[in-house]
């Protein structure tokens, strides 16, 4: 994660984010999907606006009542990576206190 794909990877990575997308359109409650979408979200590039649409997709996957027990704990790990890149990605403002 945060390097540069091969082109066949990161075109394997676009295809699986557009096939979760339409999961996600289909059945908006699917968490499977919404899980799907924001792996290959994180997977296609390290930009900041991926990070975020990931972290939201992995919100809505554990928000639903279609998650199955058996991925939470997955569900729960890509979220907090993906909520580390987007912070390691977001500029503090100056003089801004650190927690």
């Amino acid at each position: 994660l945060g390097e540069a794909l091969p082109p066949e990877l990161r075109r394997l990575c676009m295809r699986a984010n557009i096939d979760a997308s339409r999961g996600t359109d289909l059945d908006p409650s699917n968490a499977k999907a919404w899980l799907r979408k924001g792996q290959a979200s994180l997977l296609m590039s390290a930009m900041q606006q991926r990070a975020k649409d990931a972290v939201r997709c992995f919100e809505v996957a554990r928000s639903s009542g279609s998650l199955p027990a058996s991925i939470k704990t997955e569900v729960d790990q890509w979220l907090r990576l993906a909520r580390k890149m987007l912070d390691d990605q977001t500029d503090m403002p100056e003089n801004c206190p650190q927690m």
